[in-house]
């Protein structure tokens, strides 16, 4: 896992997709991935975080695919998210949630309510 993070990460800056790339020994990797770069859609190894930082919420969408689950956020209203939402169409994430509350869970999770995916309805016919 640590030499795909670092071969992962040496990757990105090689071929021009990351403004810059902090690796400390092997804890943690930052990418700062420039906005107009397709983001990786590999797996780049366990503590790489990669990131854009935009100042309208439309640039993001041409990087968005829709199988995408979550979003993290911050300094964006919640109206602002919600047109964001609705000009992605079918490419919205599943959910945009604050930056630290990206792993909180509640009953609907990456677009399945979970309440009704766990239960099960048995009938019975009297007749």
């Amino acid at each position: 896992m640590a030499i795909e993070k670092l071969t992962s990460v040496c990757e990105l800056a090689a071929d021009g997709l990351a403004t810059r790339v902090s690796l400390r020994r092997n804890e943690v990797a930052h990418v700062d991935l420039d906005v107009s770069a397709t983001p990786p859609r590999r797996w780049l190894g366990t503590g790489t975080f990669v990131w854009a930082e935009v100042g309208d919420l439309a640039e993001l969408t041409p990087m968005l695919r829709r199988g995408d689950q979550t979003v993290t956020h911050f300094g964006f209203s919640r109206r602002q998210l919600s047109d964001f939402v609705r000009r992605c169409a079918d490419r919205a994430p599943d959910r945009l949630v604050p930056v630290g509350r990206a792993l909180e869970c509640s009953t609907v999770w990456d677009g399945v309510d979970l309440l009704r995916e766990f239960t099960r309805i048995t009938t019975v016919d009297g007749g």
